[in-house]
């Protein structure tokens, strides 16, 4: 009875985990960067600010979907909170930059995004390390979540 316990209880954490997993995080908080880099060096003004706009606005959009209220902030949710509190300094930072480009401004954006990428990482890694602990258990060897990027594609995971 107990394992059966522990089986479900790993299930509705994973499931309360792929509910709050944003498929192609990274990439669009690289891409936010890349577009401001050709804001300013690459003199595609309008085309660049509107992605890096849309791009954060996918960002910040998601990380407000998410039920901090449900979550542990000290547990395989702790990245969530941390990206949670480096985000509107990124976003304010980013639409600052967009006001006045400077190439000081860009590097320290680069800065934030590479904090902000790394511990998004660590959130995946917690993900698939609950999903490998699943499938350990005999029955759920095969088993799949199915996650949705911010393009509306499926992946199995």
């Amino acid at each position: 009875m107990a394992l059966d316990e522990d089986v479900e209880k790993l299930k509705v954490r994973i499931e309360l985990m792929k509910k709050c997993y944003f498929k192609g995080f990274g990439n669009l908080v690289y891409a936010v960067i890349v577009n401001c880099d050709n804001y300013l060096h690459e003199g595609r003004e309008e085309e660049s600010k509107r992605l890096v706009l849309q791009e954060l606005d996918l960002v910040e959009g998601h990380y407000k979907t998410i039920p901090f209220e449900q979550l542990d902030s000290n547990s395989d949710f702790a990245p969530l909170f941390v990206v949670r509190d480096l985000l509107p300094p990124f976003g304010q930072n980013t639409r600052t930059f967009l006001d006045s480009p400077k190439e000081q401004a860009l590097k320290e954006l680069h800065s934030q995004m590479n904090v902000i990428g790394s511990v998004g990482e660590l959130y995946c890694h917690n993900f698939q390390k609950r999903l490998g602990e699943l499938r350990q258990i005999p029955g759920y060897e095969k088993f799949r979540v199915l996650l949705t990027d911010y393009k509306g594609c499926q992946f199995g995971m």
